[in-house]
């Protein structure tokens, strides 16, 4: 999807995770825990509603192109404009640039990725909440919150590794499929 230059992505529609702010000086563990813990949980969530949106427009787009080929096409079985052939035309050649627009961007995947991260977030923070109203020590609470806020961190990282991992090889793929098997040049 071509991005225009008054469509820049801002810190608010940027699909990317914001770093945290540091917590207030003098906080305790649990409060630290918590103020990570929220960061990152509004963070991804943001990031997922922004994913989800961009992947719903991909699809509508593809359908909207491809109903607008056919009733064109329709139109010009019918009445033999010519002119409505050219629109025909350039709605197919759009449609596949918006398909090749979601390979490329991986809206799909980031999507459910940040799903089940925003999950496994809401999951640790019950988890800790039930363990605080349990009477369990802050400080020991707190550093097994760490933990598992870091083990999530560390968990959605390497699954975002494999998202570009899977998108270089799909890019490589297409790109020796058209220099063929020695490399030089196109397949003829």
């Amino acid at each position: 999807m071509p991005r225009w230059p008054w469509k820049r992505d801002t810190p608010e529609t940027a699909s990317g995770i914001r770093p945290p702010k540091h917590p207030p000086p003098r906080s305790s563990k649990i409060e630290i825990l918590f103020h990570y813990l929220d960061h990152f949980e509004q963070e991804f969530v943001r990031a997922r509603l922004i994913v989800k949106s961009r992947a719903s427009k991909v699809v509508v787009g593809v359908a909207a192109a491809n109903g607008g080929i056919a009733v064109a096409g329709a139109v010009t079985a019918v009445s033999g404009e010519a002119g409505l052939g050219v629109i025909s035309t350039g709605l197919a050649a759009r449609s596949p640039s918006r398909r090749r627009g979601t390979g490329i961007f991986r809206h799909r995947e980031l999507w459910v990725q940040r799903t089940l991260v925003a999950s496994d977030l809401q999951t640790l923070r019950r988890q800790v909440e039930m363990r605080r109203a349990g009477g369990e020590d802050a400080n020991s609470l707190a550093d097994a919150g760490m933990v598992g806020l870091n083990a999530i961190l560390e968990a959605d990282m390497a699954a975002w590794s494999e998202v570009r991992r899977a998108q270089q090889m799909t890019s490589d793929t297409k790109q020796s499929q058209r220099d063929g098997p020695a490399g030089d040049g196109p397949v003829t």
